[in-house]
């Protein structure tokens, strides 16, 4: 990809972009502009990225109203957009160490296998493997292996 495709790529992304901050960062510009055609790998970028910046707006912006979030096989922890945003808001504010690195993602029609390594306090590694079931461009489904 040559300087000028670059350009007008970030030029393109930075125009479909909305600026977020939260308490504890900078404003951070994340696309959070989910399409029903939108492909399953590229919801799962936009998700980690969120994530990884703690942005909570772009981060449960790609999941739908009703998404369940479950241990695997079946054990739900809890439903909907609203609980969704209550854990991960208090997650963010109560891990001021958070780092996260994506070992892998594995796509399979409307499945992404995500395997990461999430580090809550300085120098304590976790692996952790989450499944994400995606219709419509948004996460119907989130399980944690």
């Amino acid at each position: 990809m040559n300087f000028l495709s670059v350009f007008t790529l970030s030029v393109v992304l930075a125009m479909a972009t909305t600026n977020l901050t939260n308490q504890n960062h900078s404003s951070v510009a994340v696309a959070t502009c989910a399409t029903p055609d939108m492909p399953a790998e590229m919801v799962a970028e936009r998700i980690f990225d969120a994530y990884s910046n703690r942005n909570i707006d772009g981060f449960i912006a790609y999941f739908s109203n009703d998404v369940e979030v479950s241990l695997f096989p079946n054990k739900v922890l809890y439903k909907g957009k609203d609980n969704l945003r209550k854990a991960y808001k208090h997650f963010f504010e109560t891990t001021p160490n958070f780092k996260c690195e994506l070992l892998s993602r594995k796509i399979q029609n409307n499945h992404v296998v995500e395997e990461i390594n999430v580090e809550r306090v300085k120098g304590k590694v976790q692996k952790s493997i989450v499944v994400y079931e995606i219709e419509n461009g948004m996460v119907q489904k989130m399980s944690f292996l």
